[in-house]
């Protein structure tokens, strides 16, 4: 509220006003939006004082700057001595829901009452709020501006037990700051620097940090198990896996970097029944929402980088981007990204019904690094590659995992020694593999053996008059290509010897014996193994008797498999784009073949038709094709 007075009705010298040739002229003043009359009677020159007087109040000695700021307050009665608010008196609005108890004076220095610049007897209120139940004293002045309790209605809100305080909201920033501190302060809470300790792995962290920011950003960014990965994101990993372990998932992807996409990087990639689908989850950095402050790009640029993922998306895939908003409201992250996820696309694609949210939270909130140290612990022969295969991550994240679990006292992982023991893996496969005796067939007869595969891709061209390349001669022997230039190949094992396995060599045959229709890629995938390492365990099974394989047969499946693919794609519609723009639409992809030359000019095959249909490639011949 503005209060003022009419100061043209005053005699100026320059800039200051005459207070000597003012007396006696009336001067009109505005105070809580009423008109008054106020006549100037003395000026006590030297003391800066006057001497005022109104039709309805007596004569009244106030400064000159009262007088020049409208601080009519006492001459006017509005301050007074007297309670404003009975006993009993309630307030109920908005914000407030309080009934006053009980009042009195109290004495106020001039640091509680340093507006006024006096001191003077402060008017208190008790009062109960009928929200919290908090019990409190509220001064007469906050009461009437519109102040209530102070645990409920307040911006830096009194702590609650069992109502507001860290303890009683966040069991993350509880662990961080200790059960005692969190029992006696609020989530919003600026007034201690704290030393947190990392509720993942329990080291403390050397920089302080305020209570409010480990609530708000609820991560005290640990230096020694912080993994990169945030939140939302670590969510959908479970999410997408969730669904994978059920058969629901045909194919998945996290962190997709087409070279369609320019260097830009979608958060997921998901492949099922026959449909592409791109996931985005859009923090609270970007996105047209904020930047940080010392960012390369701003807003408005934010805004077009993800503009341009979704127009390449659906020029390349035909999918626009699912994008889930994780730009959650402090203290509510779970429950805000939970509605997002349950609003999205995503009911579209799974049951999200079946999702323990409540377990996806805890298993979110874990550290990748500490995952992959424990891992290594636990089997200190894997490489990175194989640790990162069962990850679903990239062998140079799980690297730098481990190091930092090293550094940390969690795992042994020495660069320097892993790569060389890694080469050395390497080395002795390729020596195992090429000091094995080789059988050459031609037409179902052996027609020459060698002592190894290096031999025999030494004297090809001279036995044979073909080149035989080492690759080659073991792709053919381990199952992964039939023939080489019209020759077959196949080990020379002594019947007299069993073939060993390692224990992960039996558990996959063991699998393939429960699970005879599964392919080897199905099974690589159920074991973190490259498809390669299973072909052979399952061979070398086979020969030693313990599991059935026969690659032929697994070739004929596929192809069986494909050609259901194919028969139930051609059941389906297609639709042709040209430059953005629909320009036909067809009962199937034959059909768009055997059409395609006549009315674009240009003759479009079926396997095209399909790669483009199934995302396989962006673009075919210029254009678009995707399932109608």
């Amino acid at each position: 509220m503005y209060n003022y007075i009419e100061k043209d009705t005053l005699l100026h010298k320059g800039s200051k006003v005459d207070w000597i040739n003012s007396v006696g002229r009336v001067v009109t003043c505005v105070y809580d939006n009423e008109t008054y009359e106020v006549k100037i009677v003395r000026y006590f020159e030297g003391q800066s004082k006057l001497l005022i007087e109104s039709q309805k109040r007596g004569p009244f000695i106030i400064s000159t700057h009262e007088m020049l700021h409208c601080s009519l307050g006492r001459f006017l009665g509005k301050f007074t001595s007297e309670f404003k608010v009975e006993i009993g008196a309630e307030f109920h609005d908005k914000d407030r829901d309080i009934i006053i108890m009980d009042r009195e004076y109290r004495k106020m220095n001039n640091k509680e009452n340093k507006d006024r610049g006096w001191n003077t007897r402060g008017k208190w209120y008790e009062y109960i709020c009928n929200k919290c139940s908090t019990t409190d004293w509220i001064l007469e002045s906050s009461l009437l501006k519109g102040g209530g309790c102070s645990v409920c209605n307040s911006t830096s809100p009194k702590p609650l037990l069992g109502y507001n305080t860290v303890w009683d909201l966040d069991p993350y920033t509880t662990k961080a700051i200790g059960y005692e501190l969190a029992r006696k302060r609020t989530c919003s809470s600026e007034k201690d620097i704290v030393y947190p300790v990392c509720p993942v792995c329990g080291r403390q962290k050397e920089k302080p940090m305020k209570i409010s920011t480990i609530h708000y950003n609820q991560s005290i960014g640990c230096p020694f198990c912080s993994d990169g990965i945030s939140y939302p994101n670590k969510l959908l990993h479970n999410i997408v896996k969730f669904y994978d372990n059920r058969g629901a998932v045909d194919e998945y992807e996290f962190e997709l970097d087409p070279e369609w996409a320019e260097g830009k990087i979608y958060d997921c990639y998901i492949y099922v029944n026959g449909k592409d689908y791109l996931i985005e989850m859009d923090g609270g950095l970007g996105h047209g929402k904020r930047v940080m402050p010392k960012a390369k790009k701003n807003v408005e640029q934010s805004i077009l980088i993800d503009e341009f993922k979704d127009s390449v998306a659906i020029d390349n895939l035909g999918v626009q981007p699912i994008r889930i908003g994780c730009d959650y409201p402090t203290g509510r992250r779970l429950e805000s990204i939970k509605n997002n996820i349950l609003k999205s696309d995503l009911r579209k694609i799974f049951d999200l019904s079946l999702l323990n949210w409540e377990e996806l939270d805890n298993m979110s909130q874990n550290s990748l690094v500490i995952e992959a140290c424990k891992i290594k612990k636990n089997n200190p022969l894997l490489t990175t590659t194989e640790i990162a295969n069962m990850m679903d991550m990239k062998a140079g994240t799980i690297a730098r995992y481990l190091k930092k679990g090293a550094a940390a006292g969690w795992c042994e992982y020495d660069p320097v020694i892993e790569r060389k023991r890694a080469m050395k893996k390497v080395a002795e496969i390729s020596r195992e593999r090429d000091s094995k005796p080789i059988r050459v067939i031609l037409d179902g007869e052996c027609v020459g053996e060698f002592p190894s595969m290096a031999e025999l891709s030494l004297k090809s061209r001279s036995e044979y008059g073909k080149y035989f390349p080492r690759s080659v001669i073991s792709k053919v022997c381990n199952g992964l290509k039939k023939q080489c230039k019209g020759y077959s190949f196949e080990f020379i094992s002594d019947s007299n010897n069993v073939i060993t396995l390692p224990k992960a060599g039996y558990d996959i045959c063991d699998y393939k014996n429960k699970n005879p229709e599964s392919t080897t890629t199905e099974i690589a995938k159920v074991f973190g193994k490259n498809r390669t390492t299973v072909i052979e365990y399952l061979i070398k099974g086979t020969k030693n008797g313990i599991c059935n394989y026969n690659p032929n047969d697994e070739t004929k499946r596929r192809v069986e498999k494909l050609k259901q693919r194919s028969i139930a794609n051609d059941s389906k519609k297609v639709s042709i784009y040209k430059d953005k723009v629909l320009v036909g639409e067809f009962d199937s992809g034959a059909k768009l073949e055997e059409a395609s030359l006549d009315i674009f000019g240009v003759k479009l095959y079926r396997s095209g038709i399909s790669r483009a249909c199934n995302g396989k490639s962006g673009m075919y011949k210029g254009y678009v094709i995707r399932f109608s």
